[in-house]
């Protein structure tokens, strides 16, 4: 005579009081397990595959905690020195594995043995966060962040800093930094709302560089040679540039705002551009063509708005991909874009800031992948027996127009004034032409604005104009939703970044109306009207 099977043991965290529940009779009754555990919120809980009666519990503010008997008990798990710490950047140095550096606002912490250990220290130098971070290719010691307030450089693994920013403009606001991968003498910068800044001297000084239109938020630079350059603009396009940056041409994706630009490290013409939403692009001629290679990802509503935070290529297994989103998923591919799926392999429940593969473990079957967390340090992920995939056959059309894809509107409120003043042209109710244009032209941005949220505001772009909100906890009143003044920037250059603050460009050569300037040179641009509404010269 058989025996029965012994009853199941669940486990289970609730979504209301955001506790740990057992069942041991398969679900017919349940009983709290929160003995060890603080009384703070459990935001993830996670079984051990392999060992049955191991569990893990993510607390909200106070880190992560392991059971080994089946809940009977916890303990906190000491990861030390980096206990529910949020984190904006992670980078490995790249001369040696051991060397970690991770930021948290203007503090760095640094591990010098593969993440077992953190220790840590403000940057007093650092105002008021720290957006960027790159270590030399040569010298672990030797790093560089970029905060509001310029450049700050370091020789001695974070011990010590100095200011690194003589030739940028003043207050200069740092998007990201690019070091050249076998020049570490030679820097990159894009400066908010200022273009792209070299350094030939290792960043004690810098000199401005011809820059691509619009606001640069990402570079990137082939291992080459030869060193081919990329920018990123967040209002729209990627762009190339195979002389240090002297001169540049458009590589396609003209409407869509860039985020990040990753290039493959074994093919150096395919590269991967996430945009200021949750979508992928993928080029695998340098930027000639672009196809979308999103499918499996989340898509953007008009509830919720998702940004892609971090997309790494694996460096071995380069058809592998990794992408971090702003709602706290984690996505892997491994068919170089062609498809994706969720992939949380243990990982807190809390949004992923950051993503990077550690070169010198990285296999053909196995990889260490880092995740900097939303408020608990960095996780560790050692992924081994991977299979190694093919990338996809055909690769999905490219894109021969620019209206690839109609993007949502940004807000409701956006919505509502489009459908009040050109739903009824949409819809052939009234003879008359667009105030703003069928659809909008690209997905929502934030573009910097002095006295609105965190010093940005959320714009939209249309055919014909753009709408704006400043501040979005104004009432909703007609000028809730504002119209700028698109046209007269791009005729004087002079674009507003703040109520009463401007900020000099040069106004815009594109052709008013009819083809490019570049096919119609006879045709008037926004340029050839600044005589009239430029302001006056004292």
């Amino acid at each position: 005579m058989g025996h029965s099977p012994a009853p199941i043991t669940l486990y289970a965290r609730t979504e209301d009081e955001e506790q740990v529940y057992r069942s041991r009779d398969e679900g017919q009754s349940w009983q709290p397990i929160t003995t060890g555990l603080p009384e703070a919120p459990v935001v993830s809980l996670i079984n051990d595959a392999a060992r049955t009666t191991t569990l893990y519990a993510m607390a909200q503010d106070d880190g992560l905690f392991i059971s080994r008997d089946g809940g009977e008990s916890w303990q906190d798990v000491e990861t030390t020195g980096m206990n529910a710490v949020p984190i904006g950047k992670v980078r490995v140095a790249p001369t040696d594995p051991t060397t970690f550096y991770a930021t948290s606002g203007k503090r760095l912490y640094r591990s010098r043995d593969g993440g077992t250990t953190w220790e840590s220290g403000d940057i007093a130098l650092a105002e008021p966060k720290i957006r960027a971070l790159e270590i030399d290719p040569s010298d672990p010691a030797t790093l560089y962040v970029g905060a509001s307030n310029g450049v700050l450089k370091s020789t001695d693994g974070g011990t010590t800093w100095k200011a690194s920013s003589s030739g940028l403009p003043e207050s200069a606001t740092i998007e990201t930094i690019l070091i050249h991968p076998t020049n570490p003498a030679t820097l990159y910068t894009a400066v908010q709302g200022h273009g792209i800044y070299q350094s030939k001297d290792g960043g004690t000084g810098w000199q401005f560089i011809a820059t691509p239109a619009g606001n640069i938020a990402t570079l990137a630079m082939t291992a080459g040679p030869p060193f081919i350059l990329y920018a990123g603009s967040q209002n729209g396009g990627v762009f190339r540039s195979s002389d240090g940056g002297a001169s540049w041409q458009a590589a396609g994706l003209g409407y869509t705002p860039v985020s990040l630009l990753v290039i493959d490290p074994s093919a150096p013409s395919t590269l991967y551009a996430a945009s200021f939403t949750s979508d992928v692009y993928k080029s695998t001629s340098g930027g000639d063509t672009w196809y979308l290679a999103n499918s499996g990802l989340p898509a953007q509503s008009n509830s919720t708005h998702l940004v892609i935070n971090a997309l790494v290529v694996d460096p071995s297994r380069p058809s592998v991909l990794y992408a971090a989103l702003s709602n706290g998923g984690v996505y892997q591919s491994t068919d170089g874009g062609g498809s994706w799926h969720p992939f949380r392999r243990g990982l807190p429940d809390l949004t992923v800031t950051d993503l990077v593969i550690d070169p010198s473990t990285s296999t053909a079957t196995a990889t260490t992948l880092y995740a900097g967390t939303g408020g608990n340090g960095v996780a560790r992920l050692v992924l081994s027996a991977l299979s190694n995939p093919t990338p996809t056959a055909t690769p999905p059309p490219t894109l021969t127009i620019p209206f690839y894809r109609t993007p949502t509107f940004a807000n409701d409120a956006i919505r509502a004034v489009w459908e009040r003043t050109d739903y009824p042209v949409a819809e052939q109710q009234v003879s008359r032409s667009w105030l703003w244009g069928p659809q909008p032209m690209v997905n929502g941005m934030r573009e910097p604005y002095t006295e609105g949220t965190d010093g940005s505001r959320l714009v939209q772009y249309f055919h014909k104009s753009r709408m704006e909100i400043n501040d979005p906890d104004a009432p909703r009143n007609e000028w809730y939703v504002t119209n700028g003044l698109l046209v007269v920037e791009m005729m004087t250059g002079r674009i507003q970044v703040g109520n009463n603050q401007f900020e000099e460009y040069t106004p815009s050569d594109e052709a008013v109306a009819g083809d490019p300037h570049e096919a119609n040179p006879a045709a008037p641009t926004y340029h050839s009207f600044s005589f009239g509404c430029l302001p006056p010269q004292h």
